[in-house]
């Protein structure tokens, strides 16, 4: 709709201020005939625009895969928090800590869910008991990943400093230490 700036009081006949045309006077707005089907077509184009748009998201959905795409997972996608169908992966391998590790560690979101399922691989606990839960074990020097730890056999590597050398020494001094209960007495 084109509005005039001033009202013809002289007997002109009104123009449109957009395109020039011929324009007619409905309660104190002018109306272009031209400029109003112009308008009309702009607003059909985007509302074919917009249905085309979600007619293509309603496709992309139907062919989403229903299987969860990590490997060596079998299981159906779910429906996420949004209520839509999952993207890629099931509601165990879109956890954020299966994610993190397969980034981090260069391993699918299936195999990090297995590995964390695994017990401690120096003390045997298994996944779930105590405070925390394992921990992906990898060589720092090559990235390969070895297995998986319990938070404290995790925690002592780390304070060996991974070496095997230290290792064996602490060995060496928990078989052979000496027996310092009586030393300092007199």
């Amino acid at each position: 709709m084109a509005e005039s700036t001033r009202r013809p009081r002289d007997g002109r006949a009104l123009r449109c201020k957009d395109c020039g045309g011929s324009a007619i006077l409905v309660c104190s707005k002018v109306f272009c005939v031209r400029c109003e089907d112009a308008a009309e077509e702009q607003k059909a184009a985007k509302k074919a625009e917009r249905e085309s748009r979600r007619q293509a998201k309603v496709e992309a959905a139907a062919n989403r895969p229903t299987m969860c795409t990590a490997e060596g997972c079998a299981n159906e996608l779910g429906v996420g928090p949004s209520g839509r169908r999952r993207y890629k992966y099931c509601a165990e391998c879109a956890l954020p800590k299966y994610q993190t590790a397969a980034s981090n560690y260069d391993i699918s979101p299936a195999a990090a869910r297995y590995l964390y399922n695994l017990p401690c691989g120096i003390c045997g606990r298994p996944p779930g008991a105590g405070a925390r839960s394992h921990s992906i074990d990898h060589c720092h020097e090559t990235g390969v990943v070895r297995g998986v730890l319990c938070r404290d056999c995790n925690t002592g590597l780390g304070n060996f400093k991974d070496d095997i050398g230290n290792l064996q020494c602490a060995i060496l001094y928990l078989t052979n230490g000496a027996d310092f209960r009586g030393a300092g007495r007199a």
